[in-house]
């Protein structure tokens, strides 16, 4: 069905490592604070240089992390 709909398949590359220590911080709060090197950790164990893993790793670390957004700012 979801081909039928598509008038033009867009291929999607990997981000490079470069892209995701640029990109990733400005994802969301708790990657904005987040050590580079923790980054690239959290990017060859789990996210693997793809946005779509990357919003699925933020979903499930994002509730462990400060309920209130003020506290993210500390």
């Amino acid at each position: 069905m979801l081909s039928s709909r598509s008038f033009i398949w867009q291929r999607i590359t990997k981000l490079t490592l470069e892209e995701v220590q640029q990109v990733i911080p400005l994802d969301h709060p708790i990657w904005a604070r987040a050590d580079p090197t923790d980054i690239a950790f959290a990017d060859r164990h789990a996210a693997h240089r793809n946005f779509r893993n990357w919003a699925r790793l933020t979903a499930s670390a994002a509730p462990a992390g400060p309920q209130n957004p003020s506290e993210l700012q500390k």
